[in-house]
């Protein structure tokens, strides 16, 4: 192995990511902001016109209220709320196919659905089905506290999350405050 693959692994944050997985989000991260230093946002309109989720969800729709929450003068990400009364908060990025979901969202605290969850809430299976089909990557908590290198204006410590999901929301999270 090279010495810069040796170096290269040692920036891997954690054990949450695999060093060939930080790679490809790196590179997406790249290829969609350019600049890391002076990030631009063109790709968040190329994605609001390609629509590339559509078809997930059109599946998520035969099963549950769907509704678009995107702000797109903020977010680079679709969001979504599924189901009534007390919905999931499904993120889909703009930046690779990767996807965030929360629950309890009428709690102070919201929490993140991790990847391989068991639960018995038949929506969230559903949405876990559905992604796993339209073949994105749900993140853990831990994935989305891990920092990256890229410079916001709004964000002093840029996380995964903020790159992938919300690049001017830099309030606390719960499963940020420990990273």
């Amino acid at each position: 192995m090279s010495s810069s693959k040796k170096n290269a692994k040692k920036d891997v944050p954690g054990a949450a990511w695999k060093w060939h997985d930080w790679e490809l989000l790196q590179q997406h991260v790249q290829a969609a902001y350019g600049d890391l230093t002076a990030p631009r946002r063109a790709f968040v309109s190329k994605a609001l016109h390609r629509q590339p989720y559509l078809d997930l969800i059109g599946v998520l729709s035969r099963y549950e209220t769907v509704s678009d929450e995107t702000d797109t003068n903020s977010d680079v990400s679709f969001n979504y709320l599924v189901g009534d009364g007390d919905p999931l908060f499904l993120r889909l990025s703009m930046v690779g196919r990767y996807a965030m979901l929360q629950a309890d969202l009428d709690t102070p605290t919201p929490h993140v659905i991790e990847p391989g969850a068991k639960a018995a809430d038949g929506r969230i299976q559903a949405v876990l089905r559905a992604l796993s089909q339209g073949g994105l990557e749900l993140l853990s908590s831990e994935q989305l506290s891990a920092r990256v290198e890229l410079q916001l204006p709004d964000v002093a410590d840029v996380r995964v999350y903020n790159a992938l999901f919300a690049p001017e929301d830099d309030l606390p999270h719960p499963w940020t405050e420990s990273a």
